[in-house]
């Protein structure tokens, strides 16, 4: 179960994970201390055009402020060996995403609805039925 203030839905990131891990679509990068212990790891989704880098996460130590980038750096590094486009959408700020401009990325501009209507609530599931996944 997601504390009050975690905005993730737990249940649909662990069926998206398995439906992934079922097509052999992606995996899980990370970054282990001299301990072997996780630092920082991303959520890898690729197709047949783009690898995604779709979730990050990190611990709270300090060796994680210098494994996060390592992550991402070799999450790039992995799309390239396999022929694929890096995309790096779902940056929650602006700052975060120009850091992006310091691996010479383009920054491009995906709006995302985070508040709606009384309305658009009570549709938005109707819409998530509707619409097939996107592998």
């Amino acid at each position: 179960e997601s504390p009050s203030n975690d905005r993730n839905d737990y249940r649909i990131i662990g069926r998206l994970m398995q439906a992934v891990e079922s097509r052999g679509a992606g995996g899980i990068l990370s970054a282990v201390d001299d301990k072997g212990e996780d630092v920082a790891a991303a959520v890898l989704v690729w197709d047949s055009e783009r690898l995604y880098y779709f979730m990050a996460s990190r611990s709270a130590s300090s060796d994680a402020n210098k494994a996060s980038p390592l992550v991402f750096y070799e999450s790039i590094r992995l799309a390239k060996s396999y022929g694929l486009a890096f995309d790096a959408d779902g940056y929650a700020s602006v700052a975060s995403a120009m850091s992006l401009q310091k691996w010479g990325l383009d920054v491009t501009v995906n709006l995302n609805v985070n508040k709606g209507s009384v309305a658009y609530e009570m549709l938005k599931p109707l819409k998530d039925r509707l619409t097939p996944p996107p592998f």
